[in-house]
This record gives C-alpha cells, sequence and structure tokens, in this order.
C-alpha cells in the first residue's frame, strides 16, 4: 500500500470517527436537554404538590386547634355537671343519713 492510500485511508476513518462523535455528541446534548427539561418539569409539580399539602396541613392544624377548644368547653361542661351530680348526691348522702337516724331514734 502506498503511502497516499494509507493517509487518504487514515483521513476516512478520522473523518467517521469525527462523524460518529459529533452523532453521539448531538444524541447526548439532546437527551441532556430533555432529561433536564424532565427534572423541571417534576421539581415544579412536587414543588406544587408540597404547597398542596402544606395547605392541608396548615387547615388539618386549624380544625385541631377548633376540635381541641371544643373538647375543652365539653369537658368544662362535664365538670360542672359532675360537680352538680356530686352536690347533690352530698344532699341526697345527708338527708339519708338524717332520715337514718330519725327512723333508729323514734
Amino acid at each position: 500500500m502506498e503511502s497516499w492510500q494509507l493517509f487518504a485511508t487514515l483521513g476516512a476513518n478520522l473523518a467517521a470517527w469525527g462523524a460518529m462523535l459529533g452523532l453521539m455528541w448531538r444524541v447526548y446534548t439532546s437527551l441532556r436537554s430533555e432529561m433536564l427539561g424532565e427534572i423541571a418539569g417534576v421539581r415544579t409539580d412536587l414543588g406544587a404538590e408540597i404547597a398542596g399539602l402544606r395547605g392541608e396541613i396548615a387547615d388539618l392544624r386549624g380544625e385541631t386547634a377548633k376540635v381541641s377548644a371544643e373538647l375543652a368547653e365539653f369537658r368544662g361542661e362535664m365538670r360542672g355537671d359532675l360537680n352538680g351530680v356530686n352536690a347533690a348526691l352530698l344532699v341526697l348522702r345527708e338527708d339519708f343519713r338524717a332520715h337514718v337516724h330519725g327512723v333508729r331514734a323514734g
């Protein structure tokens, strides 16, 4: 093989490698751009989802505070009712004792 044929073959091989590398680079940059776009879209979607969940959490905290306040009010009412029942039972007990003592004495 003559030297000019060698250089021609080498040049053709280098051109083929260059074309292949160029194609690979275009595919890589295209896929990279597409993936970066997908990642940005996912981040946006997740950000919106997180914001929605934060809003729901805030709503649930508000509802929890309301329920806690209602429960505290209910407990107060029940304590008042129990205190009234206890007072009535004390009166009944004293009346019963007075009655028993009256029956015994009489």
